[in-house]
């Protein structure tokens, strides 16, 4: 499956949709939690994914292998501890990724075992293909997140990771 063929989009746009709002929700809602309501109120605590993908972002993902989604607003400022606060929010969304992650690894071995069983997939016309395209949704649904959560560790602005060393630099 070539990176930008029709299969790798249609395998990707779905996994796009669910991670890249998980990762932003959870740095809302960490940040929520923590006392700010930013994201809240501008409406970002929400699964819907047209509200956390940056079309720009999502087209450069496609070609480039890289893009963004619309980061979620914080005001650290509005933080019970600014310096703590800063840390659980910047790691709230690299950490939504790897238990994303480790979710897919759960399910994707769960599915594996079945099949390999004859549990699930017996006698069933085209078995082989569903059984392939199952494997790979996981497979990348994993690989993706995993790429996202250490990606997003860079400390270069606006990345996560930069978040993390600010909030260790004295104010």
């Amino acid at each position: 499956m070539s990176f930008l063929s029709l299969e790798s989009i249609l395998l990707m746009t779905p996994i796009l949709f669910i991670i890249l709002p998980v990762h932003e929700i959870a740095h809302g809602w960490v940040a929520y939690r923590l006392g700010d309501p930013t994201a809240k109120m501008a409406g970002r605590l929400t699964f819907n994914p047209f509200r956390h993908i940056d079309l720009l972002g999502l087209l450069m993902l496609y070609t480039a292998g890289f893009g963004w989604a619309k980061p979620v607003p914080v005001n650290f400022g509005n933080l019970k501890n600014r310096r703590s606060g800063m840390i659980l929010v910047a790691m709230a969304g690299p950490l939504s990724n790897i238990l994303l992650a480790l979710i897919s690894v759960i399910i994707g071995g769960i599915i594996a075992k079945l099949a390999d069983a004859g549990v699930i997939f017996m006698d069933i016309e085209g078995s082989l293909k569903t059984l392939y395209y199952i494997s790979l949704f996981f497979f990348y649904f994993g690989t993706v997140n995993i790429s996202l959560a250490v990606f997003n560790m860079i400390p270069v602005p606006p990345l996560d990771g930069s978040r993390l060393i600010s909030a260790f630099v004295p104010e």
